[in-house]
């Protein structure tokens, strides 16, 4: 897992000659569980791969998961913003 980090910005360094996120950028999809438990969430669906053990269903599933989530933030934060008459 982290090792990726490290091989995607030596990528992006010797392809385009800067990286262009913060050193603080990387999360991973235990970051997107801890914020989805912070903000109650608790219905998401179940994102299975659609091959076991294969990486590109792998990280099929987890943008999937991804985009849920970050869905269901918004709709989190715009409720949030009703609530107190934003």
């Amino acid at each position: 897992g982290g090792q990726d980090w490290v091989w995607l910005k030596n990528a992006f360094y010797k392809v385009f000659g800067s990286f262009p996120l913060h050193y603080r950028s990387p999360a991973d999809m235990r970051t997107l569980k801890d914020v989805r438990e912070f903000c109650e969430i608790t219905d998401m669906p179940e994102f299975k791969p659609a091959r076991a053990h294969d990486a590109l269903s792998d990280a099929l599933a987890q943008a999937d998961e991804i985009a849920w989530t970050l869905t269901r933030l918004g709709a989190c934060v715009e409720l949030a913003g009703e609530i107190d008459g934003e």
